[in-house]
């Protein structure tokens, strides 16, 4: 019985340790218990991939992933009516007026 470890798997799969990882938690994939580096054995790897009775030597080719959302990726519709902001602050638009600051010195100098 062959062993692989996480980075092994992620390896024949070409997707990410952390990937690997989640399919553990998950209970997708079932690992090894009590193992701080998680251990799949070649069983629950060919169970995971959906073959059965893989004779030793032989290259295993995953399925083709079905993808996890079918709805296409779009953007989000603008709104048709165009959206007027108004300002609720407590301050009159009239005090909100800044004069504009003076280049000159206080008390004359220079």
């Amino acid at each position: 019985m062959k062993i692989y470890t996480a980075a092994e798997i992620a390896g024949i799969l070409k997707v990410s340790y952390k990937t690997v990882l989640n399919q553990i938690k998950r209970g997708r994939l079932q690992a090894l218990p009590g193992l701080r580096h998680k251990r799949v054995t070649e069983e629950a790897f060919n169970r995971y991939l959906g073959v059965s009775n893989v004779p030793n030597g032989t290259d295993i080719t995953s399925a083709s992933a079905k993808p996890l959302c079918t709805s296409p990726a779009t953007l989000p519709a603008r709104p048709a009516v165009p959206v007027v902001i108004t300002d609720k602050s407590p301050v009159s638009p009239a005090a909100k007026v800044v004069a504009p600051l003076s280049r000159s010195k206080p008390n004359g100098k220079k």
